[in-house]
């Protein structure tokens, strides 16, 4: 048998070919005796690694531990989320999208629209003034030779005190402009961020029984919530003379309430915990939904 042949007593490759030609293979036992030994070969030399279904990311000091996404073949795929009440009993369901509350992660995205909103906040009118722009400085102060001083040209020179500025601020706009496709991304991936730690929750409602601060200082510890960032969005007008849950929070550190339209990345990502309204949680829903579908098309 070939196995039992060195190469030593294979004297010339005519006599190799000769008994290999007397030899009967099948293509099926050749084809599976080949794939073995490559595949025994493969795994000595490159084991395989385990296969990752999952993935472990950090946001904002948080970990999150989501999966990589999976392709979405419904355009309607939708799934229940409990809806509660002030204090945290579960009052009925709402069916909310796939696409919108379990996005994939995308934290290029994510970083993005944080930076273009802190870029937004930037006033940008710092300004200085060059040697040019100062007042004064038109005369040579002195002779360029025989003074035995260092030569200058003007009093305004930036070496000079009340000179001008070298290389100083102007006045510019920091704005950085993102597509609305980046947005909308991004704002759907930042909610489904906060869905899979289990940190957003959906009120039946957000009116109070009462205005004071005192009462909805004590729903918080209640809820364990006190000393936690938490971020409330209604899908009204949110204000302090008209909306009870505003006016209750106003004094209260940590604490935020928006309106949907005002919703950010950079909102939800600061807060540790987002509260909606069943009626936001909705409304956010369909918006981003039809965004996302028109997307596709």
């Amino acid at each position: 048998s070939i196995k039992r042949l060195s190469k030593s007593s294979l004297k010339s490759g005519q006599q190799f070919f000769q008994l290999l030609s007397k030899q009967k293979f099948s293509s099926s036992n050749f084809t599976a005796s080949s794939t073995t030994t490559s595949s025994t070969t493969s795994t000595k030399q490159k084991p395989n690694k385990p296969v990752l279904k999952s993935h472990t990311t950090s946001i904002f000091n948080s970990t999150l531990r989501v999966g990589h996404g999976e392709k979405i073949t419904s355009v309607n795929q939708k799934f229940p989320v409990n809806v509660e009440s002030h204090k945290g009993e579960v009052v009925g369901q709402v069916d909310l999208d796939v696409r919108v509350f379990k996005a994939p992660l995308r934290k290029d995205l994510l970083h993005k629209a944080v930076v273009q909103y802190l870029a937004s906040l930037r006033s940008g009118t710092a300004t200085a003034k060059t040697r040019a722009q100062v007042r004064g400085g038109g005369r040579k102060p002195w002779k360029q030779k025989g003074t035995g001083r260092a030569r200058a040209g003007s009093i305004r020179s930036p070496l000079w005190r009340g000179g001008g500025k070298a290389h100083g601020p102007k006045q510019r706009d920091f704005s950085i402009k993102l597509t609305k496709k980046i947005e909308m991304f991004a704002l759907r991936s930042a909610l489904s961020v906060k869905l899979a730690q289990n940190k957003l929750f959906i009120w039946e409602n957000m009116e109070l029984e009462s205005h004071k601060t005192k009462h909805m200082k004590e729903l918080l510890v209640n809820r364990e919530w006190y000393g936690d960032s938490v971020l409330f969005v209604d899908a009204g007008r949110v204000h302090r003379d008209t909306h009870t849950l505003a006016k209750a929070t106003g004094n209260l550190p940590l604490i935020s309430t928006l309106a949907t339209r005002a919703l950010g990345v950079y909102q939800i990502l600061k807060h540790d915990k987002l509260v909606l309204s069943k009626d936001a949680a909705l409304k956010l829903n369909e918006r981003l939904s039809r965004t996302q579908l028109a997307q596709q098309k």
